[in-house]
């Protein structure tokens, strides 16, 4: 979950602190993906599937610079939509820039 659905996510549950199961942590240390595909059904609705068809529609590649880094889940966070999916540095980069459009066309103007 990215810092800002977190901490949306997290000022819902007042007063309520989520304790760690042992069982469940050692779990989610032996099984990384199944936990990994679990978290992302959960938070964007997307399937194992889903994400597959993406990479497969995407070449394996970063929907932005084209890196085939590993792959994260991209999330519009007003309407909650996948996007696509995209490299560690392109998602936190539009992160960074709010996914606002007119700062991300002034930074481009500045780099110019």
């Amino acid at each position: 979950m990215c810092k800002s659905c977190y901490g949306k996510w997290r000022l819902s549950q007042p007063g309520k602190k989520k304790k760690a199961n042992r069982r469940s942590l050692e779990w989610q240390k032996k099984n990384p993906e199944r936990h990994l595909a679990a978290k992302r059904k959960w938070l964007y609705g997307v399937s194992d599937e889903d994400v597959k068809r993406m990479e497969r529609e995407q070449d394996g590649r970063c929907a932005i610079c084209g890196e085939s880094a590993p792959l994260h889940v991209d999330h519009c966070h007003e309407s909650n939509t996948v996007r696509g999916l995209l490299c560690g540095n392109c998602n936190r980069g539009l992160g960074c820039f709010k996914d606002n459009v007119e700062i991300l066309s002034r930074a481009i103007d500045y780099l110019r």
